[in-house]
């Protein structure tokens, strides 16, 4: 039976890269719908083994591969990762929708259930699911690994239209992908020896400043993140401060830290850490003084600095992980 035809369709992804199973879902969704809302997740992040390639690269390399008829029918949105408040994602994806549709309500939204990572189909009911199929089973994963693990170009252009085999060529020669190849080989080496379950972080904040590092590990080069505490037993106790002391120096005694502490929480976004499920507990400590404490980068970190709560947001696409979403996490104790 024939399809309907929809005023507009929604298609959410992230396309790390475009591939040609992204390529047939546009076609499909063009052929059932008068316009095209393609929505980026992960906007704003930084450069990562499951994201290495930004909003602008993104819209850049689709675009190669449509004809100007097609480009004239899509509309491009880039949304955050709202990874421990969802609702908040919800509401984003359906506000910049509106904003484009207004009071249009002959919607679809197409993609393919194939596994739990396509939860997100069934949860906007007022738009009507189509499903696309995966074609040829390409998978952007493993596209990623022949690229950054392997350098198989004859590979790649198996999954990939010219325009992106061309574009990946290209990248391959910047400095971005070898700073992310060297990430990928190191969790290739130590997939099976470096495995982390679980992680402490503190997140420090005083007079409307919160401490940030960048630290010597590997996987966290050239990215800012919280500095890492111990603690035993799930709960907190002064010995958890120990830690801290290889990652930053801190002109406060341990006393007057320990009483700032205000409350922790749990964080377990399955992909913080490449490495394999990792449950991260931070702990946030609300220092009062009259001045910022002085501080200096110790043997685990290279740099160390204050950066204002309201300037955070200049720093997400340079933040590890999820570092950036668990501050936002505690916002409300800010103010």
């Amino acid at each position: 039976m024939e399809k309907k035809t929809y005023e507009f369709s929604i298609y959410i992804g992230r396309f790390q890269p475009f591939h040609l199973g992204h390529l047939e879902s546009i076609k499909f969704a063009l052929k059932y719908s008068k316009k095209l809302i393609i929505i980026l997740g992960g906007a704003y992040s930084s450069p990562s083994p499951r994201g290495p390639w930004n909003i602008a690269q993104r819209i850049e390399m689709i675009n190669s591969c449509l004809s100007e008829t097609e480009k004239n029918k899509i509309y491009f949105v880039g949304i955050r990762d709202r990874l421990y408040c969802e609702e908040k994602w919800i509401q984003n994806v359906q506000g910049e929708v509106f904003k484009i549709t207004n009071s249009v309500r002959n919607i679809a939204i197409i993609g393919h259930q194939k596994d739990a990572s396509s939860y997100y189909l069934k949860i906007f009911p007022q738009w009507e699911f189509l499903e696309t199929g995966n074609f040829k089973s390409i998978n952007a994963t493993d596209i990623r690994n022949l690229l950054f693990l392997k350098n198989d170009f004859l590979k790649i252009s198996k999954y990939v239209p010219k325009p992106i085999l061309k574009y990946l060529t290209k990248y391959a020669k910047s400095n971005d992908y070898n700073l992310l190849k060297r990430k990928f080989k190191y969790i290739e080496k130590n997939r099976n020896k470096l495995r982390r379950d679980s992680v402490t972080n503190a997140l420090i904040f005083c007079n409307q400043y919160i401490l940030l590092l960048m630290s010597k590990e590997p996987l966290k080069k050239d990215l800012y993140s919280l500095p890492e505490v111990d603690y035993l037993d799930r709960e907190f106790e002064n010995n958890s401060l120990e830690n801290l002391q290889n990652e930053v120096t801190i002109d406060i005694d341990k006393e007057h830290l320990s009483m700032s502490y205000v409350s922790s929480d749990f964080f377990n976004y399955s992909e913080r850490f490449p490495l394999g499920k990792q449950l991260s507990k931070t702990y946030l400590f609300m220092i009062k003084s009259d001045n910022l404490p002085l501080i200096s980068a110790a043997k685990n970190s290279l740099k160390v600095m204050w950066v204002l709560l309201d300037d955070l947001p200049f720093f997400q696409d340079k933040m590890y992980a999820d570092h950036y979403q668990i501050i936002q996490k505690f916002n409300k104790n800010f103010y």
